[in-house]
């Protein structure tokens, strides 16, 4: 029981984002609590275990239940509602409801869940408002405001910096958006987990795309290749479509019209496959240019 204590101690304290000198203050000892996480404390008194629960923001029935359930679990609810409505570009829902959280939720959430509100508050305000300037620093803000150093909190930053990347490109400030790609990138490599495949592919997308705007062909079809082998590899079909379809738009640039062809119609099955019917016209309409 007391190293299940420890254990949900650590666990709970990673994700408000504070270190053990932060949750020992006005409590304890570091000392107290680090021992208390490896279960070298047999027996915390209910004065400390009290204090230390309104630190982590749970009540005292959290350390002692059999089945936890708080705000972690709801958040990822949350997490999967906004994934969805990104997928839809639906911003305005989004909003409605990072500001819900941000508004009457904030003091159960940690560091972490009020970066991702933060995050995609900042989203929202570009794509709402066209708000580029305070879009952008909102969203550099959140680089700075975490606390640990969790893999978590890495890939947070992370996808972080590629909306700020992205928002640059779509703001034409190419070479802006290629330093936030590099450094997303960087932070990805450093994680060094597999299971990040699509925040690599949307990275290396991204770097695609910028570099097509920049009329570097040749570098784009490189990152989009990468981005396709990471695909296959986790036999996903993550933004392939997009993938071919800009590869295919380089060679056609570089006035290699069956190199070109080839992936661009393998993009328009994909699209079919996928029923997307804006991107089927838009191939099509490529593809009539070029016969």
């Amino acid at each position: 029981m007391n190293n299940n204590i420890g254990e949900r101690i650590k666990r709970r304290r990673m994700e408000v984002g504070i270190t053990q000198k932060d949750l020992s203050e006005g409590i304890c000892t570091q000392a107290q609590i680090s021992n208390i996480e490896k279960g070298l404390l047999k027996n915390p008194s209910s004065t400390l275990l009290y204090e230390i629960s309104k630190k982590l923001k749970v009540s005292l029935n959290y350390f002692f239940e059999d089945n936890v359930s708080h705000t972690s679990k709801e958040f990822e609810e949350i997490q999967n509602m906004i994934n969805q409505l990104k997928t839809e570009r639906n911003y305005s829902s989004i909003r409605y409801i990072v500001e819900n959280e941000l508004t009457n939720n904030a003091s159960e959430y940690g560091n972490y869940e009020i970066r991702y509100l933060n995050w995609h508050k900042g989203i929202c305000n570009y794509y709402l408002n066209n708000d580029l300037d305070n879009s952008i620093k909102l969203l550099k803000d959140q680089l700075n405001s975490y606390k640990t150093v969790s893999s978590r909190d890495s890939l947070l930053t992370a996808e972080i910096k590629t909306s700020i990347a992205v928002i640059l490109q779509e703001a034409k400030l190419f070479q802006e958006a290629l330093n936030y790609y590099n450094d997303a990138s960087n932070d990805i490599n450093l994680l060094n987990t597999e299971d990040l495949f699509k925040v690599r592919v949307k990275i290396l997308f991204g770097l695609a795309q910028t570099y097509t705007y920049l009329d570097q062909f040749k570098d784009s079809i490189a990152y989009g290749l990468r981005a396709i082998t990471i695909c296959n590899q986790n036999y996903s079909t993550y933004l392939l479509a997009d993938l071919h379809y800009q590869i295919g738009y380089n060679y056609l640039r570089l006035q290699k019209k069956e190199e070109g062809m080839e992936y661009i119609n393998i993009a328009l099955c994909i699209y079919k496959v996928q029923g997307n019917t804006k991107m089927i016209n838009i191939v099509n309409e490529q593809i009539s240019l070029f016969s």
